[in-house]
């Protein structure tokens, strides 16, 4: 019988978690509440609710320190920390709705736990392909930017103040090129290229790692998505995470970069990192998706009719979500108000859909599990990485489909047994 196991390093964890957090209210208090008002970040305190999001956080990060031997513990450590603790600060400090709160709460402990439901599902990986699954990766990125070359040209453009004039331009160029183009930038630059840095840094061929960051900041160039721009850099942190305790160094990275945020701020009256890191990536998404509950706890749900459902129920609004919300409540028709994994399942099913998309979640977790077996770890996490990071951004099915996590597991589930010789 296994009995679980707390490591050794819980107590820091735990540390270190509650810290994040606070950092993250102090943030909130001082700096979002009062320069990020017309964005409608506010404060209004609810103590008992302070005290509740507390709680929550102790005991998630209890259940993800127990027996963190799979590679999907870190995933689900990774949407704990950029998706649950944020949502814990947004409801607390702007007082929020606890019934939403409390479905998130209980939709973590259901990805967290509810993978051992599948555990007589039996999933086998491939025994032949060794080299089919790198020819196809380089087949599909030759092919990619072939197409792409051959509808946008060939240009570089690194400017970060011109981001949204390149997104307009790109958006503008979608129109006579078609949607494909989008999905071939989004599968290469989630999937295919950071994978592909951080395989050639793992086998120490930083030659060849130079010029996939070449081939990614040409995708910068094309859309001014600051999400592409900073994917490979983010994959070198998570290669430095995996050699020890991935949770708690995590955990430090985001408090070092919240603390360093706060004091930019406060010492040099610049909000540029906090804007981008924090307010931008971690608080903003959590609001939205508190929005979304408001908005469609008293309108019609969307059960997918916008999407793979469209046959069936019949679309109840005149645009997208993401641009109703943002019209709502930042007054900004052009406004892509997107929104989290939760969010968007409470959009299409409400609370039965938040708890069934966190046990599909789970399934999918389990799934990466089982395709693991046998393989370098490493490369499976940093192929993984961005699509799921995704999730705190975008909905289930949309990342699944747009942000590549399909393409993702799919060249996990090629990848060969063999290369985990090396990882041994």
């Amino acid at each position: 019988m296994r009995y679980a196991i707390v490591p050794k390093s819980f107590f820091s964890i735990l540390f270190l978690v509650l810290f994040y957090k606070v950092l993250l209210d102090i943030g909130y208090i001082y700096i979002s509440a009062k320069d990020y008002l017309y964005m409608g970040t506010y404060k209004n305190l609810n103590v008992e609710k302070l005290i509740f999001a507390y709680t929550s956080i102790i005991v998630l990060t209890i259940l993800l320190t127990y027996n963190h031997s799979h590679i999907s513990d870190f995933f689900k450590q990774l949407l704990f920390i950029i998706v649950f603790v944020p949502y814990s600060t947004v409801f607390s400090l702007k007082n929020q709705s606890t019934l939403y709160f409390l479905t998130a709460f209980l939709c973590f402990i259901l990805i967290i736990l509810s993978s051992k439901l599948f555990h007589k599902i039996r999933i086998r990986n491939l025994k032949e392909g060794k080299n089919f699954w790198f020819i196809f990766i380089l087949l599909f990125s030759a092919i990619s930017y072939l197409i792409l070359i051959s509808n946008l040209g060939l240009k570089f453009n690194l400017s970060f103040e011109n981001v949204y004039d390149i997104r307009f331009s790109y958006k503008e160029e979608l129109k006579y090129s078609g949607e494909m183009i989008d999905y071939i930038i989004n599968w290469q630059g989630n999937v295919i290229n950071p994978f592909l840095f951080g395989f050639f840094i793992v086998k120490k061929k930083y030659r060849y790692a130079w010029i996939i960051l070449g081939l990614q900041l040409l995708l910068f160039s094309y859309t001014g998505y600051k999400s592409v721009f900073f994917a490979v850099f983010a994959i070198y942190v998570v290669l430095m995470l995996q050699r020890r305790n991935s949770f708690l160094n995590f955990t430090l990275i985001f408090s070092i970069l919240t603390m360093l945020a706060i004091s930019i701020y406060f010492i040099f009256r610049n909000q540029w990192i906090f804007f981008l890191f924090a307010q931008r990536l971690l608080i903003l998404p959590a609001q939205i998706s508190f929005q979304y509950f408001e908005f469609f706890s008293m309108h019609d749900l969307v059960k997918l009719s916008h999407s793979i459902f469209s046959s069936f129920f019949e679309y109840p609004y005149k645009v997208a979500p993401a641009f109703l919300i943002g019209e709502l409540y930042y007054n900004n028709s052009a406004a892509n108000a997107n929104t989290s994994f939760l969010a968007d399942a409470y959009m299409n099913f409400g609370i039965a859909g938040m708890l069934i998309y966190s046990i599909f979640l789970s399934f999918i977790f389990y799934f990466i599990d089982c395709i693991s077996l046998k393989k370098n770890k490493t490369l499976i996490t940093v192929l993984l990485f961005v699509p799921i990071f995704s999730l705190s951004n975008a909905g289930l099915l949309t990342t699944i489909n747009t942000h590549g996590l399909g393409l993702a597991i799919l060249i996990a589930y090629l990848m060969p047994v063999e290369l985990d010789k090396e990882s041994r």
